[in-house]
């Protein structure tokens, strides 16, 4: 079987007050991927809370 890419479905951003730390991007496929403010990817995660979870333990 062929994978094909992933898509975006959801779009969530983590805050910490005002201050924009990240985007959790739920893809098609069930992953969550962490993604700092100036784009890098910090991982694949299983779960919108473990994705922000490292979100916020980069911007610390």
């Amino acid at each position: 079987m062929k994978r094909t890419a992933s898509k975006v479905i959801v779009d969530l951003a983590v805050y910490e007050g005002r201050q924009l730390l990240g985007h959790v991007l739920e893809m098609d496929d069930g992953e969550h991927q962490a993604v700092t403010v100036d784009g890098e990817i910090i991982g694949s995660f299983r779960s919108r809370i473990e994705a922000s979870k490292a979100i916020s333990g980069v911007a610390a």
